[in-house]
């Protein structure tokens, strides 16, 4: 019984074969475990850059944003009540205004005037009768020499200094002196044993004739 048994599975028993000798495939078998991951490769070279994409179409704008708080007052502006100077029919303001070479500017707070009638600039000064007059540049001026050929008319000779052709002057040594008019003299007269005439042209001094001038001629200010 036993050596049957033993015969029959040497010829039956032997898997993937047939009585032929046929090779048979057998079912296949569990998929094995996942094996560790390998190590990472090198960085390849960076490539080309792409061309540009198409510009985006602009987006809407936003809303406006909340009102800031209001800033603090400014000055108050020049009107007719509170201005330093106003023009009037006469005399004009004038603030004087200096430009620098390299574009800077001075403007002093002070104001002048201009006299249309007397075709001069003009401030206000006070004279001997203690009013208040708008008065051009005034030549400093004193008594020398004589006008006539008499030697009966003193002449004054005076200084230039700001203005080259004052038209008006004042005895700088006398308190409120009276207004002379400016009209230069080219010959002026000296009396040395006898009235002489002197030419004074070319001689870096001026000499005028005495006329006096009523502060009638200026523009008087009154106070408010």
């Amino acid at each position: 019984m036993n050596r049957l048994i033993i015969a029959v599975c040497l010829t039956s028993c032997t898997a993937g074969t047939t009585t032929e000798g046929t090779t048979i495939e057998g079912p296949q078998g569990l998929q094995g475990l996942q094996g560790p991951q390998g190590l990472q490769g090198e960085k390849g070279d960076q490539g080309e850059t792409g061309a540009a994409g198409v510009e985006g179409v602009n987006g809407t704008n936003g809303m406006d944003g909340a009102q800031g708080e209001p800033g603090p007052e400014g000055p108050r502006g020049i009107t007719g009540d509170n201005a330093p100077a106003l023009s009037g029919s006469r005399l004009t303001a004038v603030r004087p205004r200096w430009v620098g070479s390299d574009g800077s500017v001075f403007s002093p707070p002070s104001y002048r005037f201009y006299d249309s009638d007397l075709d001069t600039y003009c401030s206000p000064e006070q004279l001997s009768d203690g009013k208040m007059y708008c008065m051009p540049e005034t030549a400093n001026v004193w008594e020398d020499g004589y006008s006539d050929d008499q030697c009966t008319k003193a002449a004054m000779q005076f200084s230039i200094q700001g203005n080259p052709n004052p038209a008006y002057g004042k005895k700088s040594y006398v308190t409120n002196s009276p207004l002379y008019r400016i009209i230069p003299l080219d010959t002026v007269y000296f009396f040395e044993f006898e009235c002489q005439e002197r030419d004074t042209t070319g001689s870096g001094n001026h000499w005028t004739d005495t006329e006096e001038v009523g502060p009638s001629e200026f523009v008087e200010f009154t106070e408010e």
